[in-house]
């Protein structure tokens, strides 16, 4: 599964929301929240509709005041993005459809949206993984403040954003690597292209065999801090 919270001042940012257990992400939000005294999401960003970056919102929204979601829809029928679109109606939660270049200001955070174009769709055969939200976050008063969340993007998206890159600072302090280590992501390309210090692989090996070796010798090829969900647990910036 994959989620992150950025939570800087009184500013709280969801990208993604679901784990591989039943419940876990959520449990875990929720009890930050609740340690942190925290009743409000500023915004929720999901990179793409499948099931184990979405599902666990619909429990999250129950509990926690939500007041927009991002997206970017579906090429094909998705029953999810359906399930979500009636959600946000029912709690009177705004739902925000971006593209390529899109960006949002919270005091100190900014967000930017560097891929896809929502006009295009980068590979029919796996468009739900390579058309996920590929996102640039900045967070001017922390000393990790460049963050690069790939969610399930495929090479086939990689290539696709550093032909079509639209921020000019090439380091990255923390990438969140696509698809969960999967060998249909992280090119050296993309590598080659930022200045990348730690990179976090939200995975479950017994699930579905991530993160690949191929990915990891590829990471520790450009010396990048590998940091593995199932080995470390939630995983803090600061």
């Amino acid at each position: 599964g994959n989620m992150a919270l950025i939570h800087n001042l009184n500013v709280n940012i969801v990208i993604d929301m679901r784990s591989t257990k039943n419940n876990l992400a959520n449990n875990t939000l929720l009890n930050f929240f609740k340690v942190k005294n925290i009743s409000n999401i500023d915004i929720i960003f999901l990179t793409h509709f499948d099931n184990d970056h979405v599902n666990g919102i619909l429990q999250l929204v129950e509990n926690v005041n939500t007041e927009k979601i991002v997206y970017q829809e579906p090429k094909e029928k998705n029953e999810l993005f359906d399930t979500i679109y009636n959600l946000t109606r029912n709690n009177n939660i705004s739902f925000v459809e971006v593209t390529k270049g899109d960006t949002f200001t919270f005091n100190n955070i900014n967000v930017q949206i560097l891929s896809p174009d929502k006009n295009i769709d980068i590979d029919n055969k796996d468009s739900s993984n390579s058309n996920s939200l590929i996102i640039y976050v900045k967070i001017n008063n922390m000393k990790n403040s460049t963050y690069l969340f790939m969610g399930d993007a495929t090479v086939k998206s990689e290539s696709y954003l550093l032909d079509n890159l639209i921020i000019k600072n090439k380091k990255i302090d923390v990438l969140q690597v696509g698809h969960h280590g999967s060998n249909t992501s992280t090119s050296k390309e993309l590598l080659e292209c930022f200045n990348i210090k730690n990179a976090v692989i939200s995975s479950k090996k017994e699930v579905y065999g991530h993160p690949t070796k191929e990915v990891l010798e590829i990471l520790s090829n450009y010396n990048i801090n590998i940091l593995i969900t199932e080995n470390l647990g939630m995983i803090v910036f600061k």
